[in-house]
């Protein structure tokens, strides 16, 4: 800079050099200077976005960043301009800015190759991040089309179908990933809970009748258990005539449910299993509310009330 103060090369890396040392006000000084010169810059504007990303300036970053997305680049535009919606797309999930991250990585996800696996993975991490998981599935299905032994493509369907409430889905791909995938601690606990809901849920297709009647009446025993431990965890008597609490309303509803709810009753009446498991989702999702989110089998119950169409508090 001293031989040559007016070389928009020099200035550009000594900027950045300033900003990596944690001097991004003087780093900034030079690059305003080279965008009143060259506004269009791609790498200027993504010089400050990242100046700004430090300072915590969100709006400003996101102005710089999409300015450097629709700048110009000497080299590889196309590929310059996804990796730069790549790391705003980064930069905003981070910060807990799930809803402006959306058109970000929609837009990502529109503009990758569908024959680049790498950043099709990467978009569909991305997906999962934001919790897009519809689109997260299809992408992460087609890329187990194209290749069925592909472990990063089987985890990320498993937990987008997971997420979706397509349990017996998420439990095919679980069960063809690695043993070395499954037994990572979030996903044993996601793959555990897929093989007890599949357990479970009688509304599963191919299931006999007697299995049907068997797997309503233990999740009606499952639920009723759970009525129970939480009544006792809040010190509520459930014999309170009038019931006033909502677990009391729902243990007075249970005794005519509960005569139609043994495995003998269900076998011969199967069109009952209806009413039985929606009494057991009531009974799950108000207990939830009262003591918290369940554990173990209870969870299972909790979410497959959810798919069927139980709102969860």
């Amino acid at each position: 800079m001293v031989y040559s103060p007016g070389n928009a090369n020099f200035q550009f890396h000594l900027a950045q050099a300033l900003a990596a040392v944690g001097r991004g006000d003087e780093g900034r000084t030079y690059l305003l200077n080279l965008l009143s010169e060259s506004p269009g810059s791609g790498e200027v504007n993504l010089a400050l976005a990242r100046i700004a990303t430090r300072k915590g300036l969100t709006s400003e970053a996101i102005r710089y960043y999409h300015a450097a997305i629709y700048g110009e680049w000497e080299n590889d535009p196309i590929a310059m301009r996804w990796q730069v919606r790549r790391e705003l797309s980064e930069y905003l999930l981070d910060r807990g800015e799930a809803q402006q991250a959306v058109p970000e990585i929609i837009a990502l996800a529109d503009n990758t190759p569908a024959d680049d696996t790498a950043r099709r993975k990467i978009v569909g991490n991305l997906l999962i991040r934001a919790k897009l998981w519809p689109r997260a599935l299809d992408g992460f299905r087609s890329l187990v089309s194209a290749n069925n032994q592909d472990p990063d493509a089987l985890l990320g369907a498993a937990i987008s179908a997971f997420e979706l409430g397509q349990y017996d889905l998420a439990l095919d791909y679980f069960d063809r990933l690695p043993q070395s995938e499954r037994d990572a601690p979030d996903i044993a606990a996601m793959y555990q809970t897929a093989q007890q809901i599949d357990a479970i849920n009688p509304f599963l297709a191919g299931v006999s009748r007697e299995a049907r009647a068997s797997k309503a009446a233990d999740a009606l025993s499952l639920a009723s258990k759970r009525l129970q431990d939480c009544a006792r965890q809040e010190g509520q008597s459930l014999l309170v005539t009038p019931p006033q609490a909502p677990l009391q309303r729902i243990f007075a509803d249970s005794k005519e449910i509960e005569a139609r709810g043994s495995l003998q009753y269900i076998e011969k009446h199967p069109e009952t299993i209806e009413d039985v498991m929606a009494h057991v989702f009531e009974i799950e999702n108000a207990a939830a509310d009262v003591c918290g989110n369940p554990q173990g089998a209870d969870r299972a119950l909790w979410l497959l009330g959810r798919k069927r169409g139980v709102p969860i508090q």
